[in-house]
């Protein structure tokens, strides 16, 4: 089905040392914030007003080449449940019954994490796995075991995002569900937001998902309810509903935003080391959507906590 199909685009930005640059093609984000309250003056800092609110998202990049068949006879064979990472960025293509090789529906970056439904060995190219609820075929070439371990996933911020894994980027919106069992639920997107085509129903943007899985305001509880209420540029700014924390002081479900010259970034923190790699959940991009992967962020970040 034509209308399915997600297309990656050239690539348009890179991340250099942590220090995230936006998607090329976003200029400017919806207005989402409807409660004028729950921002306010930060002490020694100019309030960013809806004019100058820049968009989220990470890079989108180039389809890459799907890797050939494993030769190291002392590759792993994975079992159902095992839980393992991409190497490198990589296609993961629609599982689709029948068939050993669908469309491509995610780009994955380097470092998400899937889970394996079965591996048919060292012979098959690709293995059935999972992004979140959503079946995908994944090139077994690169794959290995997950480092990502436990930690902060029962923090209910953290497991509120990691429900909406698989689910697809949507500029300007924030929901998903727990039937994310197909692509015409997850949804998918195409081209460069805010001009960017989106089919579907649910996804959500980064800082749509963070305000989703924080649940601010008080009535944006529903994570089937479209909800959009915080920019990035809302969220490096003070608010009654998050503080500032030192990096070093980061703990699961803390948020890290940032928003200069018309980009913007933001996503929900779950472990690791907030000065090196760790895991987190975010909206990423068009061609990524919402993933749950080890990353890095520049000090050009702010660490958020919900009061």
């Amino acid at each position: 089905m034509l209308h399915h199909r997600q297309f990656a685009l050239p690539l348009a930005a890179l991340a250099l040392s942590g220090l995230v640059i936006g998607c090329a093609g976003q200029t400017s984000e919806p207005d989402g914030s409807s409660d004028p309250s729950a921002l306010e003056t930060e002490p020694g800092a100019q309030n960013q007003g809806a004019s100058s609110k820049a968009d989220e998202g990470e890079p989108l990049v180039a389809p890459v080449e799907d890797p050939g068949p494993v030769t190291d006879p002392k590759a792993i064979v994975f079992k159902a449940g095992d839980k393992v990472m991409t190497g490198a960025v990589a296609n993961l293509r629609y599982d689709v019954e029948g068939t050993t090789r669908g469309d491509i529906v995610r780009v994955v970056a380097e470092g998400t994490e899937l889970t394996v439904v079965s591996d048919g060995g060292l012979g098959e190219r690709f293995l059935r796995a999972t992004i979140g609820e959503l079946p995908v075929l994944a090139a077994r070439a690169g794959l290995k075991k997950s480092t990502s371990g436990v930690d902060g996933a029962t923090q209910p911020a953290v497991a509120r995002a990691l429900s909406a894994v698989g689910f697809s980027y949507y500029w300007g919106h924030g929901s998903w569900t727990k039937a994310g069992t197909s692509i015409e639920v997850t949804g998918s997107c195409s081209g460069g937001c805010p001009d960017c085509t989106h089919s579907g129903r649910f996804g959500a943007d980064c800082s749509g998902l963070v305000a989703k899985a924080w649940q601010v305001p008080s009535t944006n509880t529903d994570v089937t309810k479209d909800s959009h209420p915080f920019s990035t540029a809302d969220m490096v700014g003070a608010s009654k509903y998050w503080s500032f924390v030192d990096r070093s002081k980061v703990l699961a479900g803390d948020a890290l935003a940032y928003n200069a010259d018309g980009k913007g970034h933001t996503f929900i923190y779950k472990n690791g080391d907030g000065w090196g790699s760790f895991w987190s959940v975010e909206a990423r991009g068009c061609n990524y959507g919402i993933t749950y992967n080890l990353r890095t962020a520049g000090s050009n970040y702010k660490t958020l906590r919900k009061k």
